[in-house]
C-alpha cells in the first residue's frame, strides 16, 4: 500500500478555494440572514466556525510549506502573514 503525502500547495488550494467560497457566500447569506435564521437553527454559529476551519487548515499548509521551504525570509512572511490573518479573525 502506498502512503501519499498531502502537498503544502493542495493544502492552500483547499484553504484559499473555501475561504474565496466563504467570502462569495457571506454576503448572500446576510442578505438572507433572517429567511435562513428562521428555517435553520444555529446557521450563523456554524457560518462562523467556518472561519477558525480555514485558519486550521492554513495553519497547517503554512506549517508544512515552512518545513519543506529553504528561504528563511519566505518562512517568517509566511508566519508573519498567518498571525495577522489569524488575528483579523479572531478580534472579529
Amino acid at each position: 500500500m502506498k502512503i501519499t503525502l498531502i502537498n503544502s500547495d493542495h493544502l492552500g488550494i483547499l484553504s484559499s478555494t473555501l475561504c474565496l467560497t466563504h467570502c462569495i457566500l457571506t454576503p448572500i447569506f446576510f442578505l438572507y440572514q433572517v429567511e435562513i435564521s428562521n428555517q435553520i437553527v444555529g446557521s450563523t454559529t456554524f457560518w462562523q466556525s467556518l472561519n477558525y476551519f480555514f485558519l486550521l487548515i492554513s495553519f497547517f499548509a503554512v506549517n508544512r510549506s515552512i518545513k519543506i521551504s529553504s528561504n528563511y525570509l519566505i518562512k517568517i512572511f509566511m508566519l508573519i502573514s498567518w498571525f495577522l490573518l489569524s488575528s483579523l479573525i479572531l478580534n472579529e
